[in-house]
Formats: structure tokens, C-alpha cells, sequence
């Protein structure tokens, strides 16, 4: 079960080009400062608003949930949880008010 898990997209001012060219620069980025697999990259004694949220006193299950949410924030997780790369095209008048033309994308889906 996934808990406190989102997905981002990061649009980068780059081209296809820029990924081709540092691929390996940018895999070991990601592999350096990416936590993958269930257990968090948080330490135990960091805080983080999430886990202080009175959400998780508002059933039995969520509070059963918590010790499970302290291990995983700031984790990629493992499964369905995800770093891609791709092309996204904008347009004009478009809701991010960036100029219309195609972009570098990373999605990602992390807890």
C-alpha cells in the first residue's frame, strides 16, 4: 500500500540532446541522491511535517500505518514508484506561463 506517495513533474529548459549527450551524468545523479527500495531515506531522527499530520490518529488503521510512513518518506520506494525521463510539448497560452516550444521532462512517482 502505497501512503503518501505523489508524483512530479520537473520540466528541464533542455532538449533530447542534453540527455543523450550526459545520460550517465544524469543516471548517477539520480542513483546518488535517490533513496530506492522500501525503508526511507530520512534518518529516524529527522523531522518531517507528514509525520506529525493528526490524520494519523483519525482511524485504526492509519495509525497502524505510521511506523510504516516513518520508514518510507523520502523513499522512490519499490514497486510501482518510478524516475523517467521524456519530451514534453508546450503550447502557447499554456498554465505553467512558459514560452510554447518542447522541453526535457522527468516524471517521477516517490513517497
Amino acid at each position: 500500500m502505497d501512503i503518501g506517495c505523489r508524483m512530479a513533474l520537473s520540466i528541464i529548459d533542455a532538449d533530447e540532446r542534453f540527455l543523450k549527450r550526459y545520460s550517465h551524468k544524469v543516471k548517477q545523479a539520480i542513483n546518488d541522491h535517490t533513496h530506492f527500495g522500501a525503508d526511507g531515506g530520512l534518518s529516524k531522527s529527522q523531522y518531517h511535517e507528514v509525520l506529525d499530520s493528526p490524520v494519523f490518529n483519525q482511524t485504526q488503521l492509519l495509525k497502524k500505518l505510521h511506523g510504516k510512513a516513518v520508514k518510507q518518506l523520502g523513499s522512490s520506494g519499490s514497486g510501482n514508484h518510478f524516475v523517467e525521463f521524456g519530451l514534453i510539448e508546450l503550447y502557447a497560452d499554456n498554465e505553467l506561463n512558459l514560452p510554447p516550444q518542447q522541453y526535457l521532462a522527468l516524471l517521477s512517482k516517490k513517497c
